[in-house]
């Protein structure tokens, strides 16, 4: 798994897209599909349906966008990507995210 740290944190009240380039793991192979999910670090419940906008997830064959919002000041979140690739293979990636207001 590769993990990456979204170094600017986040508002509790902010909602965007967070843009990962998953180009250099790729390789020759595409990504077809992702699985977004979000875990609360502290404790370790699936924060999912809370702490990510599924409707506002995108990705393309390179890039991969999952859009988070809400969040608890002083806790940080980790969103893992679950990529199935062109060539059937796996990625994961996690993304360690701070509330920091």
């Amino acid at each position: 798994m590769h993990t990456l740290r979204y170094s600017d944190g986040k508002a509790a009240a902010e909602s965007f897209p967070i843009t990962v380039d998953c180009e250099p793991w790729l390789g020759t192979v595409t990504i077809s599909s992702v699985v977004y999910a979000a875990t609360d670090l502290a404790d370790g419940s699936d924060v999912t349906s809370t702490f990510l906008k599924s409707a506002g997830h995108t990705n393309t064959t390179l890039l991969v966008k999952p859009w988070v919002q809400a969040g608890t000041a002083g806790k940080e979140y980790e969103v893992t990507l679950t990529i199935t690739n062109s060539d059937t293979s796996i990625l994961k990636v996690a993304i360690h995210i701070e509330v920091i207001r």
